[in-house]
């Protein structure tokens, strides 16, 4: 899927869970009290879906917090020239820059993100 799909995704459960969790899930829940939560990839969309209901402000009286279990939150250069990127790039437990490329190339394709010209190559939002 193309960005921003994923966000919007979560945007919209947000969305939907604010406008049907009481009926449809627990009466006893409090969608006025809302934590969000992720792992990896999760924890970047975590960070952005709270990011983008603050700077809208659309549910941010709603989220109380946040939980970020290791989150890729650094932009993609940062990532690639940091001292662990310089270490693991090549040989990292489980991901690596082949399966990162490959993962971006996916979102942008190949000629946008060689050359960096895609509009969100280096927008915090995307998740490697």
């Amino acid at each position: 899927m193309k960005h921003p799909v994923i966000l919007n995704s979560c945007l919209d459960a947000l969305q939907w869970i604010r406008d049907n969790c009481q009926e449809k899930i627990s009466s006893h829940a409090d969608t006025d009290c809302l934590y969000i939560a992720g792992d990896s990839a999760g924890g970047n969309l975590t960070a952005t879906t709270v990011f983008e209901s603050l700077k809208t402000g659309k549910h941010s009286d709603a989220i109380k917090g946040q939980i970020i279990i290791y989150g890729c939150l650094a932009d993609y250069e940062t990532r690639l020239n940091s001292a662990s990127g310089k270490t693991y790039r090549d040989y990292g437990y489980i991901i690596n820059q082949h399966v990162i490329d490959y993962c971006m190339i996916s979102y942008f394709g190949a000629e946008a993100y060689y050359s960096k010209q895609a509009e969100h190559v280096n927008d915090l939002r995307i998740n490697p």
